[in-house]
């Protein structure tokens, strides 16, 4: 048997790679077992506290959408810029440019009137919020029914990256945001 680093003649390469594979000892494999969904309904342990948390859920979710809707829209649809619905916005007034969150409530009213285009264009975060918002109505309802909570297999949805990603999601807004007041502005 050669060294390591020799060269040797008549091996080929294929009968090389099976006596170096029949060295190693016997690795088990991995069962083909199937990954379990990343978002599912859990066992029903606590129906009770389950239903409870759904209710607490669609009434939070009921208000949210309620005053996004009626309460600080006007009779023609929701605000547009310069109406004043609720105080003006420290950082835009000190800056002249919008803070991360400037648009959301006016995105909240788009996009439950239906005007999703809109929504994103005046915020993107505040309407895909508003969308995750929506989201958790048949999420409660199906909750409220079963008495069964999700549950979500973290170990393949990791809590950091999906931060991260938020985070990252929040500041494109804020960037676009930031563009879209500079472009109004001149260049």
């Amino acid at each position: 048997m050669a060294e390591d680093g020799e060269h040797t003649q008549g091996v080929s390469e294929s009968d090389r790679e099976q006596h170096a594979v029949a060295d190693e000892p016997a690795r088990a494999r991995p069962a083909e077992v199937p990954l379990p969904p990343l978002v599912c309904l859990g066992p029903r342990v606590r129906p009770v506290a389950a239903r409870l948390t759904a209710v607490a859920v669609l009434v939070g979710v009921g208000v949210i959408l309620y005053f996004a809707a009626w309460k600080l829209g006007y009779k023609d649809g929701p605000s547009r810029p310069g109406q004043t619905v609720m105080p003006p916005c420290g950082f835009l007034v000190s800056t002249g440019y919008p803070c991360p969150t400037c648009g959301m409530t006016r995105a909240f009213q788009y996009v439950v009137r239906g005007r999703l285009l809109a929504g994103l264009k005046s915020q993107p975060m505040g309407a895909l919020l508003c969308m995750a918002v929506v989201l958790a109505i048949p999420a409660a309802l199906v909750v409220l029914v079963t008495g069964r909570g999700w549950q979500v297999d973290w170990y393949r949805i990791r809590p950091d990256r999906l931060l991260w990603l938020l985070l990252a999601v929040f500041l494109a807004a804020w960037g676009y945001k930031l563009v879209e007041a500079w472009w109004a502005k001149g260049p």
